[in-house]
């Protein structure tokens, strides 16, 4: 299958080298390795385009293939690359908020336990491993953000398992806060 390098930049078919050297620098930004580890590929795939485009034989050969072809290139507006990217990163920002106000909710609990006295020592002590083993989850969700790739169907998933992860530790968290404060007044 013939790669469109024109939907790949997001350009016109009939774009100039400036044109070309823009969306490839816009592009480029945001999906470099050292930026994007998961966009490596990505990365690849523009630059490929820029050297074919820029390059006048070679953008002829292509131009000839897409005819063939029968593909139309895009004419103008936002590339399906383009779209996944910023689909991606409103996915990954939402999860990243959403996992750093679980953490500020866990903190808080944690930061209402009081120190256990002697006969509440064994209770205290069972509800802050229970807190340890979700703010365990919450770094193990935060790393899920963190290599999260383009894959539409994988980000949508880890989107609703955050959600319903979030939910659980958000309930648990008020368990566990609730259960907190019976301790604290039984001692």
């Amino acid at each position: 299958m013939t790669v469109n390098h024109y939907e790949t930049l997001g350009v016109a078919r009939k774009a100039t080298a400036k044109e070309i050297n823009a969306a490839y620098k816009r592009l480029a930004l945001s999906l470099h390795p050292d930026k994007n580890p998961h966009g490596s590929h990505l990365f690849r795939q523009v630059k490929e385009a820029k050297e074919v485009l820029l390059d006048e034989a070679k953008r002829q050969t292509h131009d000839r293939e897409l005819d063939r072809k029968g593909s139309s290139a895009a004419s103008s507006g936002e590339s399906s690359l383009q779209r996944a990217l910023r689909q991606s990163e409103q996915q990954r920002q939402m999860l990243t908020l959403k996992v750093s106000t679980l953490q500020a909710q866990l903190a808080v609990a944690r930061a209402s336990t009081t120190p256990p006295r002697n006969s509440c020592s064994h209770e205290v002590n069972r509800l802050q491993s229970k807190l340890q083993r979700s703010e365990e989850r919450g770094r193990r969700l935060q790393s899920k953000v963190d290599r999260l790739g383009l894959d539409q169907r994988s980000l949508q998933f880890d989107l609703e398992r955050a959600e319903r992860e979030n939910e659980h530790l958000s309930s648990e968290n008020d368990r566990l806060g609730e259960e907190a404060s019976t301790a604290q007044g039984d001692c």
